[in-house]
């Protein structure tokens, strides 16, 4: 062999170099410097990422990184770890990013559960609702007030009332109320009507007594009966007086 190699540097990532060292016809020394990459984290594994409960607190599970298949990695040497959206529920991501010897990022993601709704609180039974109160018993009707008696006083003006024979021959004649009967403290209205008599004198409802023509000469007595009706203090109250009629 003419030369031997040796190097310098050439196991991490960076800037190594070769040195080429003459060897027998050849004598003198030179050094090639040549670049080691750091290796991607692309293909790499990341393990022991678990699902966990929330806690309203970040989740931050630690990775295990593996290149490869076989060449496990350091945290903190080989790489560093960022997450994304680690403490709300849903799923969360672990960044695996290269450091060192190397470079790229590996992504695992996990679970976050949220956590189970408490049951609701129980109700309480509503109270029961107070019985109704029984209705008042209705208060007795006041008693009607007791009536009066009815103070009337019927007077009749004359003893005898005289009709002309010779003017009853030609037609009837009247006697009005107010020439007969004085009334007086009467309680209500005022009616008239005949007990008795002959049957050709009439006495009306307002008390107007007629003498009907044809009547003969003579004394005739009639009953009238005269009627208070009364009102809400005074009773009814009915007085019979007698009229005398005189036909001459």
């Amino acid at each position: 062999a003419d030369y031997k190699v040796t190097y310098q540097n050439n196991v991490n990532a960076g800037t190594a170099t070769a040195v080429i060292t003459g060897k027998g016809n050849y004598a003198g020394t030179k050094e090639v410097s040549f670049a080691i990459a750091p290796a991607s984290l692309a293909n790499a594994s990341v393990y022991g990422v678990y699902g966990a409960d929330y806690t309203g607190k970040p989740i931050t599970p630690a990775p295990n990184v593996w290149l490869d298949g076989f060449d496990y990695l350091e945290a903190g040497t080989d790489y560093t770890v960022a997450y994304q959206n680690n403490v709300k529920a849903g799923t969360a991501t672990v960044l695996v990013n290269g450091k060192g010897n190397y470079t790229g990022t590996a992504r695992a993601t996990f679970t976050i559960y949220a956590p189970p709704t408490p049951p609701a609180p129980m109700q309480p039974a509503p109270a029961p609702k107070p019985a109704p109160k029984p209705a008042p018993a209705p208060k007795p009707a006041p008693k009607p007030a007791k009536k009066k008696a009815n103070p009337i006083k019927v007077k009749v003006k004359a003893k005898t009332f005289s009709v002309k024979y010779k003017k009853l021959k030609k037609k009837s004649q009247a006697l009005s109320k107010a020439k007969v009967f004085k009334i007086t403290k009467a309680k209500g209205s005022v009616t008239f009507k005949k007990a008795s008599g002959n049957k050709k004198i009439a006495v009306s409802k307002s008390g107007k007594i007629t003498v009907k023509k044809g009547l003969k000469k003579g004394t005739y007595t009639v009953k009238v009966k005269v009627t208070a009706k009364g009102n809400g203090a005074y009773k009814a109250k009915t007085v019979t007086v007698k009229v005398k009629v005189r036909v001459k």
